[in-house]
């Protein structure tokens, strides 16, 4: 699953994600999603972030401007920003 996380800002491939874990993450996401569209705002968002605890041992990445610009960089290379691995059964 991926992800963008702090320090540094990059982005991450997940594995071995428990349930909550993977819900946390496409919360993050989705809210991303919504950060992108226009449907949060850039304090919000932050906000919003920084108040979840990290994911194991790593934060979730709340800086908007950072967050566009990994978006951008990725967009430009070609390569997705979204992958779907199924439902767990």
């Amino acid at each position: 699953m991926l992800a963008l996380l702090d320090y540094p800002p990059r982005w991450a491939e997940l594995h071995g994600l428990t349930r909550g874990e993977a819900r946390r993450v496409g919360r993050y996401m989705s809210l991303v999603g919504h950060l992108v569209a226009g449907g949060v705002t850039g304090p919000a968002f932050r906000r919003r972030v920084r108040s979840w605890r990290p994911l194991r041992t790593e934060r979730l990445l709340s800086t908007p401007d950072a967050v566009f610009a990994l978006l951008t960089e990725r967009v430009e290379a070609g390569e997705s920003t979204f992958r779907y691995e199924g439902r767990r059964e």
